[in-house]
């Protein structure tokens, strides 16, 4: 769908919604896309979403990222995890997923998201010759999938775009 010059994705996306059949997917959008209507349209659609995080939600991505970087080892363990490994192209990387469904601390914070189910934690490591290049993105998302499915569906965009 094409939007006006002076726009973006965020005019269209609503739009794109009232066409699309989500009903049993899982809508991947960045961070961008993280807005509360997007998120109650498409679990009123049927689907469930899966919206990067990043400083466009109040305080919502830093207390993401404070669980899962401060979580004593009893809620380590209850996650669920997942690791893949890519190789070709002149590299390698590995992404390791972690998902929690421990929400009720999270929905007292942030009584707004209504239809969180889980948060997302999405370690990846690029190496290209000797250079080693980390990077962690955190999600929020009303499924209660595993972190292996996590990884997937935020896999699959790329694959899209490319």
């Amino acid at each position: 769908m094409k939007t006006d010059q002076k726009s973006n994705e965020i005019t269209a996306i609503p739009e794109l919604l009232g066409w699309l059949n989500v009903r049993r997917a899982i809508v991947t959008i960045d961070a961008m896309g993280c807005q509360k209507n997007l998120a109650e349209k498409i679990v009123h659609r049927g689907g469930d979403y899966l919206l990067a995080l990043k400083g466009n939600q109040s305080n919502l991505p830093e207390d993401v990222e404070l669980y899962f970087t401060l979580s004593p080892a009893s809620s380590l363990a209850k996650m669920s995890t997942a690791e893949t490994l890519d190789k070709g192209h002149g590299r390698i990387e590995i992404r390791r997923g972690r998902l929690s469904t421990d929400m009720e601390w999270l929905q007292l914070r942030h009584p707004e998201c209504q239809s969180l189910n889980s948060i997302v934690a999405i370690e990846s490591e690029r190496q290209v010759g000797d250079t080693i290049s980390p990077e962690t993105r955190y999600f929020i998302s009303s499924s209660l999938t595993t972190a292996s499915e996590a990884l997937a569906a935020v896999r699959f965009p790329w694959s899209l775009d490319n």
